[in-house]
């Protein structure tokens, strides 16, 4: 692959009117000679411009941008100067050209389309001086040619305007290529048999270019006016060709960001194409630091185990800090990497999603294809101390143990594994048939592992594994996934008690029926409360209190008792020794225990000790 330099910018969507040619680049449209040299700046724009236009004469530019609102068309002297507005529409996708007198400029808007973004979309004209937006009778389409000559035939490309955002794509909404020869309104498909994705045709003389993909990277093509005779003009390698244009001489279009050249006139050969060498000057605002309030680019945050620090993600970096003093600390290469799905390790250390490029010592190339599992220690470095690879599938959730350095992870192909953090085995634990694992959580001690599961399309329910790990955690030997709730619709958001008494969980299976007083009807606007499972047959419900005589505590022992026991539990016992939790599986599905609350719309429930927290949504408008 071509490796490019730094001073230079990333240059598309190119105009041409010939020895001019005006392109776009940090969102501002740019001028140089076909024959390459010093660019030189037209606009300051404060927002987006793209899609310029040389007029038929070359005294002015059309542009889409959206300096008061949304995409508008924008015309100026091609000199520079002001831009002006001439539509107020705020949903112009592109502009596609002149008419040949110079007139009307062409383009395309989803004003009227019923999808905004999509293929439905028609085509507009609006007079140069200003005046009211026409709509051309083409119907649905994404770009528009008009011939030259005589014959002034159009050519129409439709469903697509680029085909290098989906490389390849065969789907139902490949390019089309339309052609009125005699410019009748009597439409006539061609190229319909190209095993390709062909997009962005336009004349040149009486043949009819285009970009296609059916040969593997996305190149130049022309074909006769019936679809025929299809050569090949221009001969990538490594990038597709996008935005070509043309003055009716010369072709112009960019490929990896390198604006490219070619002469219609010449043999077809590779030696053709010429690659127009840019002198870039800038000061790369775009690319300057900038201070913002961190707090609108927070993606994922986790606290600390002992609730003094948070791990976090920002902008795809990743962060700790403390929540007190001390200063942030960035973890990771600091650009040019994502990470995301953070959690603490019981030992203070940090594991991440990340994509980071590794070496492929076979090929020496490196790769940021697939991600990976990184591990830093708790003293900030570029380079973690562990890096594992990860089961197939994109990772969902992440989940850390309490006790030992394993990580529960969820993944798109609806999946659950554990990795040993220290070796990087994987375990698979459990997959579904229906849709995404997801809500995982490892009891106190480590030893269990509970999560929400599909076990149809309608219903889902809570799931428990017993993990088994050795002493010292570094292997498993899971049990099989035990169902432990019978959902009447979702069962979701499972979590342990601290103290091993019981898994707390959202379920919707409370239906009471309000009637609509609008229309003849009712719905259950509110059916899921919190609820409770015993994890051993000998505990009490929690909210049903114990009657006590004079001067008792409401477990039935003397005050003095309880003070004694107060003093025992002040002493500080290691936390392997704290906890060690048996779970009476026989019957655990029949111990379950409402919240005393009103059935709402809830969405987590959390242990503390001694405590419960869950959060409730009121009901909103759509």
């Amino acid at each position: 692959m071509r490796k490019r330099h730094n001073n230079i910018g990333y240059y598309s969507q190119p105009t041409i009117y010939k020895n001019k040619l005006v392109f776009v680049c940090e969102n501002d449209l740019w001028e140089v000679s076909t024959g390459g040299g010093k660019a030189n700046r037209l606009t300051n724009a404060i927002s987006e411009i793209h899609s310029p236009f040389f007029s038929p004469d070359a005294n002015f530019i059309s542009c889409c941008a959206k300096e008061e609102g949304e995409h508008d068309i924008y015309i100026m002297e091609s000199k520079g100067g002001q831009l002006k507005r001439l539509t107020w529409l705020n949903t112009v996708t592109n502009v596609l050209g002149w008419s040949n007198d110079g007139k009307n400029i062409f383009f395309r808007s989803t004003h009227e389309a019923i999808h905004s973004k999509g293929c439905d979309a028609w085509l507009f004209k609006v007079p140069v001086k200003g005046g009211s937006v026409e709509v051309l009778p083409f119907g649905p389409a994404m770009t528009f040619s008009q011939q030259q000559t005589a014959k002034k035939s159009i050519i129409l490309g439709r469903n697509k305007i680029n085909n290098s955002r989906w490389k390849r794509y065969r789907g139902g909404m490949i390019g089309e290529v339309w052609v009125d020869k005699q410019n009748t309104g009597n439409f006539k498909r061609l190229l319909r048999e190209l095993s390709g994705n062909p997009v962005s045709p336009f004349w040149i003389d009486e043949r009819i270019w285009f970009v296609s993909d059916h040969d593997g990277i996305g190149n130049l093509y022309s074909c006769n006016v019936d679809g025929k005779d299809i050569r090949q003009e221009t001969f990538q390698k490594d990038y597709y060709v996008r935005y070509p244009a043309t003055d009716g001489v010369n072709v112009v279009y960019n490929v990896g960001g390198e604006l490219w050249k070619v002469d219609p006139t010449k043999k077809v050969s590779p030696m053709r194409e010429k690659l127009i060498k840019i002198d870039f000057f800038s000061n790369k605002n775009k690319l300057q630091r900038r201070f913002f309030y961190g707090d609108k680019f927070w993606e994922e945050k986790v606290i600390h185990p002992k609730g003094h620090e948070i791990a976090l993600t920002v902008r795809g970096k990743l962060f700790s800090m403390p929540l007190w003093e001390e200063a942030v600390k960035q973890y990771g290469i600091r650009d040019g990497v994502r990470y995301r799905l953070p959690c603490w390790l019981s030992n203070g250390n940090i594991a991440v999603i990340s994509d980071a490029s590794f070496l492929n010592p076979k090929k020496n190339t490196s790769s940021s294809m697939l991600e990976q599992l990184d591990i830093f220690e708790d003293t900030p470095s570029e380079i973690p101390i562990l890096s594992h690879k990860l089961p197939p599938g994109r990772i969902q959730e992440i989940s850390a143990s309490p006790r030992h350095g394993h990580l529960a992870i969820t993944t798109s192909r609806m999946s659950i594994y554990l990795i040993i953090a220290s070796s990087g085995n994987s375990y698979k634990l459990d997959d579904s048939k229906f849709r995404e694992i997801r809500d995982i959580a490892f009891s106190p001690d480590g030893r269990w592992i509970v999560y929400s599961k599909y076990i149809s399309l309608e219903l889902s329910a809570i799931f428990l594994i017993d993990l088994n790990p050795s002493n010292k955690g570094n292997s498993i030997q899971p049990s099989r996934p035990f169902k432990i709730t019978n959902p009447v619709r979702y069962d979701f958001s499972p979590s342990f008690d601290p103290e091993g008494r019981w898994i707390y969980f959202i379920s919707s299976r409370t239906f009471n029926p309000i009637w609509d007083t609008v229309q003849t009807g009712t719905s259950f606007s509110r059916s899921m409360k919190p609820y409770i499972l015993t994890l051993r047959e000998n505990i009490q419900n929690p909210f049903i209190p114990k009657p006590r005589a004079i001067g008792e505590e409401t477990n039935g022992n003397s005050t003095k008792e309880v003070q004694k026991s107060t003093k025992n539990e002040t002493k500080e016992i290691p936390f392997e020794k704290k906890l060690n939790l048996e779970i009476d599986l026989d019957g655990i599905a029949n111990r379950i225990i409402e919240f005393p609350v009103s059935e709402g719309i809830f969405e987590k429930v959390i242990g503390l000790s001694k405590k419960v927290i869950f959060t409730e949504f009121p009901i909103q408008s759509g």
